[in-house]
């Protein structure tokens, strides 16, 4: 299944959208938006309508609020020529190296265009590159055969996992019908690295407390740094690949280099903005 309306422009490209993380600001756009893509007839322009499947909210100002305020939760906006087109919601979840996609929505009447393409894009961009997780994962309801064909055509494929409808909540419609219930995908972003698969979890935390420990009572941390230091020129550009907790990178930047460190591990990345701001730390493989 393929994005597809007859009446839509053309299919934009790249550098015609731009994203954003929404605010508070924004809460009633976002609502209006998932509104429109999903429930009543404005929603049958387009081909996400759930009109036949629910009557009432799909969502409201109090829950897109709340979500803005859990931790490690986002709502990623997408615009084109400086209209509200599409958003997701985008969470970390606690389990180790996985993130959940929810509240997929794209204007009706410019969905065919391709932006539901780019904020899934963009949605796998951020939770593979900037969180570091392996796999993205959404629910479906059960019924709804286009919505799955379009997700597992992307690379996103059925886990075996299902979870029951909350009847009674009108926070969520009202159904039509008593035998939905939601069905689980996910999709692989990347593969775990030695790192991850070996050590286990824990482990990388264990590897932060490990080396604070030892700066705190005096050790001296920064040989490796020194080393390199002596054999490239003043001020150099250096890409510390595995830069853990950042101890070398940060050593490095001190002694006045231009240091970039890359980690797959988030939670070394978040030790070495804390413990050594300065160089550019990243997220990735």
């Amino acid at each position: 299944m393929t994005e597809s309306n007859p009446t839509a422009a053309p299919v934009v490209q790249p550098g015609e959208v731009t994203f954003s993380l929404a605010t508070e600001a924004e809460v009633d756009a976002v609502v209006a938006l998932v509104q429109a893509a999903y429930r009543g007839e404005v929603s049958r322009q387009g081909w996400t309508s759930e009109a036949d499947l629910l009557d009432g909210q799909r969502t409201d100002p109090a829950m897109v609020r709340e979500l803005l305020a859990t931790p490690g939760a986002h709502i990623l906006l997408v615009r084109h020529q400086a209209d509200l087109v599409g958003c997701c919601e985008l969470r970390h979840l606690s389990e180790a190296r996985r993130a959940y996609l929810g509240m997929f929505a794209v204007d009706p009447a410019r969905q065919g265009q391709g932006l539901g393409s780019a904020v899934l894009a963009e949605a796998e961009r951020i939770a593979r590159g900037e969180w570091g997780t392996t796999h993205l994962e959404l629910t479906v309801i059960d019924v709804r055969d286009d919505l799955l064909a379009w997700y597992r055509s992307r690379g996103y494929e059925l886990t075996g996992e299902t979870a029951p409808f909350p009847y009674g909540d009108e926070r969520f419609g009202i159904p039509r019908r008593d035998d939905l219930r939601f069905v689980k995908l996910a999709r692989e972003l990347r593969r775990p690295t030695r790192w991850e698969t070996d050590t286990g979890e824990g482990h990388a935390q264990w590897y932060i407390e490990r080396f604070r420990a030892m700066a705190a009572q005096g050790d001296d941390l920064a040989g490796e740094a020194r080393f390199i230091h002596a054999l490239v020129p003043r001020a150099s550009r250096i890409l510390d690949a595995g830069c853990g907790p950042g101890r070398v990178g940060g050593e490095l930047h001190a002694l006045g280099h231009q240091v970039v460190g890359v980690d797959v591990d988030p939670e070394l990345i978040a030790a070495a903005e804390a413990d050594h701001p300065g160089p550019h730390w990243m997220v990735g493989d």
